[in-house]
């Protein structure tokens, strides 16, 4: 059973963290190749990649990048005889990781428009399937609205 809560703990710390086999060994006081063998069982190198790749874990590594390359620019700046061409890096650097959020999330935006009519579809369903929820969930529905209504008068 301590075993189990080990494989856990190295799961979150290889998926999550990005840790590699020996930083997990030596935190949890396992051998190398028990990591190894639990990652391969687990598959945990796609699932890792499955993690860096989500939309919001871009997005906190952009920001993240965003953050740093201002921190740098600002200390160069505020010792006043920073280096021209590392200025220059750290805007262009600045500018593409900003561009490149905001095409992360462009692409990754549903619009209004698609969110209505999937609720127009849901509804629908809802209403064939169960007449009765479906009136329940209008009826809550419209009072949610009103209470937003008189919130925002």
């Amino acid at each position: 059973m301590a075993k189990d809560g080990a494989r856990a703990n190295a799961r979150i710390m290889f998926v999550e963290q990005g840790k590699n086999r020996k930083e997990i060994a030596n935190a949890l006081g396992v051998r190398d190749k028990t990591v190894g063998d639990w990652a391969a069982k687990g598959n945990w190198e796609d699932q890792r990649t499955a993690w860096l790749t989500r939309t919001q874990n871009v997005e906190r590594t952009l920001r993240g990048l965003i953050q740093t390359y201002s921190e740098q620019l600002n200390t160069l700046e505020q010792q006043g005889d920073g280096d021209p061409k590392e200025k220059a890096r750290l805007v262009d650097a600045l500018v593409k990781t900003s561009k490149s959020l905001e095409v992360v999330r462009a692409e990754n935006d549903v619009t209004l428009s698609a969110r209505l009519k999937v609720m127009e579809w849901v509804f629908g369903e809802l209403q064939k399937h169960d007449a009765a929820t479906h009136l329940k969930l209008v009826e809550f529905q419209s009072l949610l609205l009103d209470e937003a209504a008189r919130m925002h008068a």
